[in-house]
């Protein structure tokens, strides 16, 4: 069978497109055909630095389609059923084999692929807010990230009990569309004093009654900051990847509770087994929307990967959800195309954690049948000229030679200029592809971290006709004594926001590290640092005063202090950038 697999841990372009054998379907287990793969934010970390049960490992928690074999002792599923699973691994392939206990059948006629986003998110959502947040019929709720694939679920679960709710992401314009999923009230999290604003959303600034909250961090901390007396806090994951300590004291002076979730521990106990059916029966019957927003072949999971998200240091967001097709959608599907060899269906990001502001895409990504992409996948636009693994991603959709692509446009937190405009020429003379050489301060890689130096080489890219500029960055760095210690890889993209009157960008590394970033030129210099107010944040500074010979200064500031240097590299310009689209 084809699957999409990779065969050592890293960044998207690990990802690979192979044959590999046939699972085998062993006791208790069915083997599933699949349709539609929903990825989890779980797989990402995987990827990233997880553990690879099988080498190539197939990853991915969660698929539908429809049973093709049933082991002897299974009597409860039947070939030709069709359903949604979810394991450990292996959705990213055209079978998958998994227990028959985390399978769930799906109504005739429905959706298979607004199924496969339903066990893992909706579930989650559910126990968050009825199993262990214990919320009742006119309570007030907080669902932070409620622009993720838990939020989506949340905030319809919750309006429909008959609560108030309110929730949060970096940007209203991520939220507005929820509105007519059941959200009450939409908070700016990147904003100073948002957990003042929920407050005074709720009666007599008491606070609300529960918190969903998956980001957690310093933003659990302000969860918590939200909740009234008695109030209780539910964290779910850490999609902002943030390690700041929680401080338990603090819930005993209100009486607080704090719970942690984790779907997954009782996912095969009888009270979960029937609340997941009934919530795939509730998204069947058009109780509870799944939100889709484009599609990708199996074949192309590393582009795929490349518009979900990292793992973030910092404070997350969601992508702005465009209308497509029937209603509102926001959630990225793979679709298998007639290119691709045999029937399979394939893969999927991210089915729940949120995506940092410039890197955002969706939800979820999913796979669906062979034919046209329902949710408007194909885009004429040019890939990106050199081939590079960065650009955007050439493939069919529907086998008639258009491209469905992770358009640039979409890995930017501003609106999609018309032409490149002066701005973007000015940018010309910071971004010619560079060879460096430079130092890394001690403690610069970390508390303890000796001095090291570094070599590495940068090439670029502009994109749809100018309008975005892509870098990728490779760097080796050594001890002083020259002993190698790793290999260092950085994906940037950058464009105009005209409505801020800035630029913006977004950083990610091989390490699983990213940043969203405003920038301006002073001169000579350009000047990037992060966005929002996140424990740890970065600001790096290109100096081109010397044309022949160029500077990047690395910089970074925790809990607001001081900017101290970690980073400074000499650049030689080595060819002119390249040009695309």
């Amino acid at each position: 069978m084809k699957a999409a697999v990779y065969h050592r841990n890293g960044p998207p372009d690990v990802l690979q497109y192979e044959d590999v054998p046939d699972p085998e379907v062993g006791p208790g287990m069915v083997l599933i055909r699949v349709e539609a793969v929903s990825i989890e934010g779980g797989d990402t970390l995987n990827r990233l630095g997880g553990p690879l049960i099988t080498v190539p490992h197939i990853v991915g928690y969660q698929a539908a389609g429809t049973i093709v074999a049933v082991a002897h002792d299974v009597t409860d599923r039947a070939v030709g059923d069709r359903v949604v699973a979810t394991s450990s691994h292996g959705s990213h392939a055209e079978l998958f084999a998994v227990s028959a206990r985390t399978t769930w059948k799906v109504p005739e006629g429905a959706d298979i692929a607004a199924a496969a986003c339903v066990p893992v998110a909706y579930g989650t959502a559910h126990d968050c807010l009825f199993e262990f947040g214990r919320l009742t019929e006119g309570e007030t709720v907080l669902v932070q990230a409620g622009a993720g694939g838990v939020g989506v679920a949340a905030i319809q679960l919750a309006k429909r009990a008959g609560a108030t709710v309110i929730a949060t992401a970096s940007s209203l314009a991520r939220l507005e569309p929820l509105k007519e999923l059941g959200l009450d009230h939409a908070v700016d999290y990147s904003k100073h004093g948002w957990v003042d604003e929920v407050r005074g959303l709720t009666e007599g600034g008491r606070g609300v009654h529960v918190v969903v909250d998956s980001v957690g961090g310093k933003t659990l901390q302000q969860s918590v900051a939200c909740l009234r007396r008695r109030g209780r806090a539910i964290t779910v994951g850490n999609a902002g990847r943030d390690v700041t300590p929680f401080n338990a004291g603090v819930l005993g002076m209100q009486n607080q509770s704090l719970t942690g979730v984790y779907l997954g521990g009782e996912i095969t106990t009888p009270r979960v087994q029937q609340m997941v059916q009934g919530l795939v029966d509730d998204v069947a019957a058009g109780r509870l929307a799944v939100l889709i927003d484009r599609t990708f072949p199996l074949s192309a999971a590393a582009a795929a990967a490349r518009v979900h998200r990292e793992p973030q240091g910092r404070r997350t967001g969601r992508p702005h959800p465009e209308r497509t097709g029937g209603g509102r959608r926001h959630r990225r599907r793979l679709r298998q195309s007639a290119a691709d060899d045999g029937p399979s269906r394939a893969p999927a990001e991210g089915c729940g954690d949120e995506v940092s502001a410039p890197l955002r895409v969706s939800a979820r990504v999913l796979a669906g049948d062979r034919g046209p992409a329902a949710t408007g996948a194909v885009d004429p636009g040019p890939p990106d000229a050199r081939g590079s693994p960065s650009g955007p991603s050439e493939h069919s959709a529907d086998g008639s030679g258009g491209r469905a692509m992770t358009d640039p446009a979409s890995l930017l937190s501003v609106p999609r200029p018309r032409h490149p405009g002066p701005e973007m020429a000015a940018l010309d003379r910071f971004y010619a592809d560079v060879t460096w050489t430079g130092t890394i301060e001690p403690d610069g890689m970390g508390p303890g971290s000796p001095a090291m130096t570094a070599r590495g080489s940068g090439v670029h890219s502009r994109l749809h006709d100018g309008l975005w500029i892509v870098g990728d960055y490779r760097q080796d760095q050594f001890l002083l004594d020259g002993t190698f210690l790793l290999t260092w890889q950085l994906h940037w993209v950058t464009g105009w926001d005209a409505d801020a009157g800035e630029y913006r960008a977004t950083l990610a590394d091989n390490y699983g590290h990213a940043d969203v970033m405003r920038g301006r030129l002073d001169g000579d210099r350009l000047v990037y640092a992060s966005v929002g107010d996140a424990p740890i944040r970065l600001r790096l500074t290109w100096d081109v005063s010397d044309p022949a010979a160029a500077e990047w200064t690395n910089e970074v500031s925790v809990a607001g202090g001081t900017w101290t240097l970690v980073e400074r590299y000499r650049m030689t310009r080595s060819a002119p950038s390249t040009a695309a689209g």
